[in-house]
C-alpha cells in the first residue's frame, strides 16, 4: 500500500511543479512589458523600449536613465546642485542619477540630438532628443561653459497632451537667447566623458570637446522662460512638470555592471530547476 501513496504524491508534486512553472513562465514573458519597467513607444513603425536598441551593456543600462518618463517628486531633488557646480564636475559619483535637479541659466543654443540607440537610432526629428545648451552667463558661451539638458520623445509626447510644443524647432524659436529655469532627472552620460572639459581640461583625448561636463539633465520634465536671476519655488516646479506622477523604478531594476534586469538571472535559474524537477518526476513515474 505504500507504493501507490508514493505514486500519488509524486504525481501531485509533478502537477504542482508544472503549474508553478507555467505561471512563472507567463510572468517572465509579460513582466518586461509592465509600464513601470518598459514603456514602449513606436518609432519608425516598430516598438522601442526604454533600453532602445542598445547592444552594449553600458549603453543598455544608460538608456534606461535617459528614457525615464515620470516626474521627480520633491524628495527626489538634490537642492545642493547648481549650474555652476554641475559644470565643473568630472566625477560620475559626485551626484546620484536617482536624483533630480533644477538649473537656471542662459540658453546658448537649441539643436537636434544625434542618431542614438536610446531612440532606436531613428533619423526622424520627432523621435530624436533635443539638446539645450545652458550657460551661466551670456558673456561666456564657449564650450567649456555649456551644460547639456535634453528633451526626450517620451516627455515631448506628454507635453503635447498638455498643449505644449516641445519639438526641437519650437523650442529653438521660443527659448534660444533667453534665460530659463528647467528641471529633470540627472544623468551622467559616460559616452561623452572625453568630450567634456571637466574630464579633459586640455582637450587632449578622444573627440573634440563640445561641453563642460558629462553630467546633464536628461530628461527635462519642466521648462520655463524667466527673467535673469528669477526663480520659482520647488513646489511650483514639481506641480508643473510634464511627466507621469508614478514612481520610476526603471533604473533600480537594472543590475549594476550588467545592464540587465536584476530579476532576470534568478527567474531563469528557478525555471530551469522546475523544468529539471518536472522531467525527473515524470521519468520516475514512467
Amino acid at each position: 500500500m505504500i507504493t501507490p501513496k508514493c505514486t500519488v504524491s509524486y504525481a501531485l508534486l509533478q502537477k504542482v511543479i508544472g503549474y508553478l512553472g507555467s505561471i512563472l513562465l507567463v510572468a517572465f514573458c509579460f513582466l518586461p512589458l509592465h509600464p513601470h519597467l518598459q514603456e514602449q513607444i513606436t518609432i519608425d513603425g516598430k516598438p522601442c523600449g526604454i533600453h532602445g536598441n542598445a547592444k552594449k551593456e553600458d549603453a543598455y543600462a544608460l538608456n534606461a536613465f535617459k528614457n525615464r518618463y515620470n516626474s521627480p517628486a520633491i524628495s527626489d531633488f538634490d537642492t545642493t546642485i547648481t549650474l555652476a557646480a554641475l559644470m565643473k564636475s568630472g566625477d560620475p559619483n559626485q551626484y546620484s542619477q536617482n536624483k533630480a535637479a533644477v538649473l537656471r541659466g542662459y540658453v546658448y543654443d537649441v539643436k537636434m540630438g544625434g542618431v542614438e540607440t536610446c531612440n532606436c537610432k531613428t533619423k526622424d526629428p520627432q523621435f530624436r532628443d533635443t539638446h539645450i545648451e545652458l550657460v551661466l552667463d551670456d558673456a561666456y558661451t564657449d564650450a567649456a561653459y555649456r551644460v547639456i539638458a535634453e528633451v526626450t520623445p517620451r516627455l515631448r509626447a506628454k507635453m503635447k497632451e498638455k498643449g505644449e510644443d516641445w519639438s526641437t524647432a519650437a523650442l529653438r524659436r521660443a527659448i534660444k537667447g533667453k534665460w530659463v529655469e528647467l528641471a529633470g532627472w540627472l544623468t551622467y552620460d559616460v559616452e561623452h566623458e572625453t568630450a567634456a572639459y571637466a574630464n579633459d581640461p586640455d582637450d587632449a583625448i578622444g573627440q573634440r570637446n563640445w561641453r563642460a561636463t558629462a553630467w546633464e539633465v536628461h530628461p527635462i520634465t519642466y521648462l520655463k522662460i524667466i527673467e535673469k536671476g528669477g526663480s520659482s519655488s520647488l513646489a511650483t516646479i514639481v506641480n508643473e512638470q510634464g511627466g507621469t506622477r508614478e514612481r520610476n523604478v526603471v533604473p533600480e531594476q537594472t543590475s549594476k555592471g550588467t545592464g540587465r534586469p536584476s530579476w532576470l538571472v534568478p527567474v531563469i535559474v528557478i525555471l530551469l530547476v522546475l523544468v529539471i524537477a518536472y522531467f525527473l518526476l515524470k521519468k520516475k513515474l514512467g
